[in-house]
């Protein structure tokens, strides 16, 4: 409870009425008057500090201003109240000037509820955190999601990819083992064999060019994020609360400071240390969220496009590994094809030779752009992972 200026002014009021010839009667309502301001203004003392620690403090300045309009209105009545003295009307005629003065300055400078837009500033920051924090971890929850159905998807392709080709080579291999490779062809069976496999693969590439774009987004909601991270940072970083705090606290010592005369405000000192130490939680609590902002969440982000949005795979060197077995296998088929050629050329010629030729032609045709289907194909998966 704040009685000190109040005990103050009354021992000054005691000491004027005995100088000046007051009435008994006059001084027990002088001191009645100025203890029952004590109570109301140090209610208001209460009622800002329960303003500064609200959770919404959209109408945070407007009550602050109100209070303090009511404190001087609570001075002014207590002025007019006071009983006439022999040297004049109000706190001047009882000798208390200095406290008069001195409340109706303190009460009009606090009235320009800086201290209240320090806290609602701070205020702002952490809700304004918060909503970003809830913002982006729900949004990298949905973009994990999104990329475990993306992830499985072309773990599946280059899967079923790889082990059509594998079929093709253990086929080829096996016919050519066999001597039968060159009748295979012959008959057409193997024409069938190949376009089945040539448009399965097409769809396949297909498909993970599609992945690439719906994994494209995902990522993209991650660069938003960060972008949004990133413009933010004036607004809701450390150093800016840290700021706001210290002009906090400095118009909260600075009541103190407005006294006049003997008047030393000793109550608006303490009411200026209790908003420092409201100001002072409110701070501590928006850097703890700022800090999750910007040490814990903004560095997530980062990490998780460079690390999973670098490559249609989540593990680059997957997709590499993967690339350079496909490579090493069309070779294995160029391989066993070359032989085959060189068998058909020693064929003698007629409809058998030109069966088998024209079967051959089309197979090494459609391996041929598999190939750069392959290529092409994952080229425009990377260019789009990273537009």
């Amino acid at each position: 409870m704040a009685v000190e200026d109040i005990r103050q002014v009354v021992m000054v009021i005691t000491e004027t009425a005995g100088d000046i010839g007051m009435y008994q009667d006059d001084l027990v309502k002088a001191r009645d008057l100025c203890q029952k301001y004590g109570d109301e203004r140090d209610r208001l003392f209460d009622e800002m500090l329960s303003l500064l620690r609200q959770s919404d403090t959209s109408s945070l300045r407007d009550n602050w201003k109100s209070r303090c309009d009511k404190g001087k209105d609570l001075l002014e009545r207590l002025d007019s109240a006071m009983p006439q003295s022999p040297i004049g009307p109000g706190l001047n005629g009882v000798g208390a000037g200095d406290f008069a003065q001195g409340e109706r300055k303190i009460w009009t400078e606090n009235g320009k509820a800086d201290i209240a837009f320090v806290a609602d500033v701070i205020n702002k920051i952490y809700n304004g955190d918060l909503e970003l924090l809830k913002k982006c971890n729900d949004d990298l929850k949905t973009v994990r999601d999104g990329d475990k159905a993306v992830e499985a998807l072309v773990q599946d392709n280059l899967g079923g990819i790889k082990n059509d080709v594998l079929d093709i080579v253990k086929t080829v291999a096996k016919k050519a083992g066999e001597k039968t490779l060159t009748s295979w062809m012959k008959e057409g069976s193997a024409k069938d064999y190949f376009k089945k496999w040539y448009s399965y693969f097409f769809q396949r590439m297909g498909d993970n060019l599609k992945a690439a774009k719906q994994k494209r987004l995902l990522k993209q909601i991650l660069l938003d994020n960060i972008e949004l991270i990133r413009k933010a940072k004036e607004q809701l970083s450390e150093e800016w609360i840290a700021a706001m705090y210290k002009k906090g606290e400095e118009f909260s010592r600075s009541l103190k400071g407005m006294s006049s005369g003997i008047f030393i405000a000793s109550d608006w000192g303490k009411f200026g240390e209790d908003c420092i130490k409201v100001l002072a939680e409110q701070r501590d609590r928006a850097i703890e969220q700022s800090k999750k902002v910007y040490n814990e969440l903004y560095p997530t982000l980062i990490d998780e496009t460079n690390r999973s949005y670098a490559a249609l795979t989540d593990d680059a060197s997957k997709l590499a590994t993967w690339k350079s077995e496909m490579d090493d296998t069309f070779k294995s088929i160029d391989d066993l094809l070359n032989k085959e050629d060189d068998l058909i050329k020693q064929i003698a010629e007629g409809v058998y030779k030109k069966a088998a030729r024209e079967t051959f032609d089309e197979i090494r045709g459609l391996l041929t752009t598999g190939v750069k289907l392959l290529g092409s194909g994952s080229k425009d998966a990377d260019d789009e992972m990273k537009r």
